[in-house]
């Protein structure tokens, strides 16, 4: 489905196809704390110089983030997230979000009036997935279901990390990376790195799977000229190279102790990872 727009907030947004249309991915978002009103980072009003400070992170997000990523069924299998994860941890990472996001926007809206050429988006801005079906108790009339939609997971595209080069410390992998992130935004040689999550409450659904081929179909090719998406899971989660198998792509290799070290908190040393590719079609890589 085309990218829509919720006429109340303005806020763009991607719904999933039947039958999870009920599934949408949105920016991250902030409040104004006067108004209560949505803000989103793609806004043309919000100039690069406003001050955001007095913008909050919703506290629903907050809520949500923060249980989701202390439930065992979703840390375990994050490399990134620090744990114990707290209220502060999500409202930092929603508001890092929202300025990349921005920035994303900015690049597009800043296009001159009339030109031929299309900007390509550095990125995806489309990252929280929320669940339109499960509107808490205390929904407020007159709001969407688009602008109290509860978060239940996030999906991201970033520049790869090349995690096949070892160690993850070597001049290798810093070179390999500094000349990946320093390629033009739809550059045909950029690669492209995938990471999600889901609450626990929505697996085994179906839905992380769709999220990912509608971001791809919607944003991902037309806008970023994406051609090769690669994909990691500890060893061990199934789920997850489910969901990228299904989508295509395919397994490249096993790592043993291939992760970044992990804190103590979460165990410690470095996992085994398993590395998969997607390509688009009809492309040579």
């Amino acid at each position: 489905m085309p990218i829509q727009t919720d006429p109340l907030t303005s806020e763009p947004y991607i719904r999933l196809p039947p039958p999870l249309s009920h599934i949408i991915v949105t920016p991250p978002r902030l409040t104004d704390p006067q108004t209560s009103s949505i803000i989103s980072p793609a806004s043309p009003s919000l100039a690069s110089t406003d001050s955001r400070d007095h913008l909050t992170v919703p506290a629903a997000d907050i809520a949500a983030r923060t249980a989701a990523l202390n439930d065992v069924a979703v840390y375990d299998w994050l490399e990134s997230p620090p744990y114990p994860y707290s209220a502060a941890d999500a409202a930092s990472f929603v508001r890092g979000g929202f300025e990349d996001c921005r920035r994303i926007f900015t690049t597009l809206h800043s296009q001159p009036d009339g030109t031929n050429v299309r900007a390509w988006a550095d990125g995806c801005p489309f990252r929280d997935i929320r669940d339109t079906s499960a509107l808490a108790p205390t929904s407020k009339d007159g709001e969407s279901d688009v602008a109290q939609a509860p978060l239940v997971g996030d999906v991201m595209l970033s520049r790869y990390t090349y995690y096949e080069i070892q160690p993850a410390e070597s001049n290798e992998r810093r070179v390999a990376r500094e000349r990946n992130a320093a390629l033009e935004a739809g550059g045909e040689e950029v690669v492209w790195g995938i990471g999600f999550w889901l609450s626990s409450t929505h697996h085994k659904k179906g839905i992380m799977a769709i999220v990912v081929q509608t971001v791809l179909s919607e944003w991902a090719i037309p806008r970023m000229n994406l051609r090769v998406l690669m994909g990691s899971a500890f060893v061990g989660n199934a789920g997850s190279v489910a969901v990228m198998r299904k989508c295509g792509f395919k397994e490249l290799q096993t790592i043993e102790k291939g992760s970044v070290l992990l804190a103590e908190s979460r165990g410690g040393g470095k996992r085994d990872i398993v590395v998969l590719r997607w390509e688009r079609p009809g492309i040579s890589s």
